[in-house]
């Protein structure tokens, strides 16, 4: 018995209550602007390829490590009364590759590096985990999607919105199951587990 998810492609996910995840997929040869006719013999080309790494890399860290704080500030320097508080959000981001370019310049083998590079895809945190048990995969696929772009602050478009996120860097994967002996309670709690320790980065908690 298959214990992993697959992945799915919108045309072929089942028509069937199952457990899903969305992942992140940023680091794709796809991504880093790789196609299998590419000329990595073309100095310009190569320009472009680290230029790309050094892009997406810089985008997953702010998506992983930023954090936003929310809160009321006033001039420490001047005297005030209650409503002279201004009310502010902070993003707080941790960069790890500010050495990184000056790295890649040094690597000769683009190629081979894009393709070790890529795996990344696998070994981050989900963004979403969930068990659908009302709606087919299909169904629960298709109400995310539509609501990218949504303001409502409780969706996952939203979230995706917020981070700049595309739906081209995300993929879905996914395992049907059957509910059929499982009271909802039960699959209710699944849900919790799985979202309390696969720490998903867009799961609301």
């Amino acid at each position: 018995m298959n214990e992993n998810l697959i992945r799915y492609e919108e045309w072929d996910i089942p028509k069937s209550p199952g457990i899903y995840s969305f992942r992140l997929e940023a680091l794709t040869l796809y991504e880093l602007g790789i196609r299998p006719d590419s000329d990595f013999s073309s100095e310009d080309f190569m320009i472009k390829v680290r230029g790309k790494i050094l892009d997406r890399i810089v985008k997953v860290e702010t998506i992983m490590f930023s954090e936003e704080l929310s809160g009321s500030v006033r001039n420490k320097d001047k005297s005030f009364t209650f409503n002279q508080f201004s009310e502010v959000k902070v993003i707080k981001r941790k960069y790890i590759v500010n050495s990184l370019n000056d790295k890649l310049q040094k690597i000769n083998n683009i190629k081979s590096f894009t393709q070790i590079l890529s795996t990344l895809n696998n070994l981050l945190p989900p963004l979403y985990v969930g068990i659908t048990y009302e709606q087919t995969l299909l169904e629960r696929y298709t109400q995310h999607k539509r609501s990218l772009g949504s303001l409502k602050s409780s969706s996952l478009g939203e979230r995706l919105g917020h981070l700049n996120i595309g739906w081209s860097e995300i993929g879905f994967y996914a395992k049907p199951i059957s509910i059929s002996n499982i009271d909802k309670s039960e699959l209710e709690l699944s849900e919790d587990i799985f979202q309390y320790l696969s720490n998903p980065i867009l799961s609301l908690r």
